[in-house]
């Protein structure tokens, strides 16, 4: 789900997002039919956790990637074809389907592209860097405890 939730792919991250609320529901669930102190009351409690605290990490950082994105962002190759949306009838502006819409921005995307590859891969760095990070720990963290039937030292601590 690490891989998928980071994709440009709408489908990608949706699949992701449904895997991990059915991860999150099944761990709650398992959790309250163990014993309070038991291995696996213990290591669903540090799923719950780790899937809360990567979602706000997550929120945290897609945030700023936006906000160094939209500070650096270089607008300039995109003029020609925004002059040409510009000196469009306003009727036929307003009733452009997106794809007619992408027609009219292709010829200038590559040279926008071309120009804002360093912002553009700094923000995906800093969007999605530290959760993946975060969530690789603590998976192979828990994991390897789990493997070897031993109880999280602190479930509730944040690393």
């Amino acid at each position: 789900t690490m891989i998928l939730s980071v994709l440009p792919n709408a489908t990608a991250a949706l699949v992701s997002l449904v895997f991990i609320t059915g991860v999150l529901i099944a761990a709650y669930i398992i959790r309250k039919k163990d014993d309070a102190d038991g291995l696996r009351d213990n290591h669903m409690t540090f799923i719950i956790r780790t899937i809360w605290i990567g979602g706000f990490l997550a929120i945290v950082t897609v945030t700023a990637g936006a906000i160094y994105m939209l500070m650096h962002i270089n607008n300039v190759p995109l003029n020609s074809c925004i002059d040409t949306f510009l000196a469009m009838d306003p009727a036929a502006a307003q009733s452009m389907s997106p794809n007619q819409l992408m027609e009219l921005f292709n010829p200038c995307l590559p040279g926008f592209i071309e120009t804002n590859t360093v912002t553009l891969t700094n923000s995906m760095v800093i969007s999605a860097g530290p959760p993946l990070i975060y969530f690789l720990y603590r998976y192979i963290k828990g994991f390897a405890r789990a493997i070897k039937g031993y109880r999280l030292a602190n479930a509730k601590s944040w690393f």
